[in-house]
């Protein structure tokens, strides 16, 4: 390991005993946390095979392969929408000249969309 164990924060060993399938509540403070990842380096346990996978999970994971996901379906979709209606509540606020500085910008826009479509 390329770091002591008194470096890791309870995160990391919390990970670590999530790694190694045990509970990280009620698993006792840092010191004891540290204590057992000693305990594991020091007699070279290695981790338990992951069992979790089951027929259930694969059968979901072929199910879910074949969604079709829009982008309106994912988090930066429905943060590009809530972006398009704040500038739409920013636009109300707008001098002429900023109004003006958008049209223009809309014009290169359309004409850059205009040159995609030949």
């Amino acid at each position: 390991m390329a770091m002591g164990t008194e470096q890791y924060l309870v995160p990391h060993l919390d990970k670590l005993r999530a790694w190694y399938q045990l509970p990280t509540k009620d698993a006792g403070d840092r010191a004891a946390k540290r204590r057992w990842w000693q305990s594991v380096l020091a007699e070279k346990k290695d981790p338990p095979a992951y069992s979790k996978w089951t027929d259930n999970g694969e059968a979901r994971l072929a199910e879910m392969k074949q969604m079709k996901i829009k982008i309106m379906d994912t988090a930066l979709g429905r943060r590009v929408q809530q972006e398009k209606r704040n500038a739409h509540a920013a636009a109300l606020h707008w001098s002429k000249e900023e109004r003006d500085a958008m049209r223009r910008r809309c014009d290169e826009l359309d004409a850059v969309d205009a040159a995609a479509e030949l």
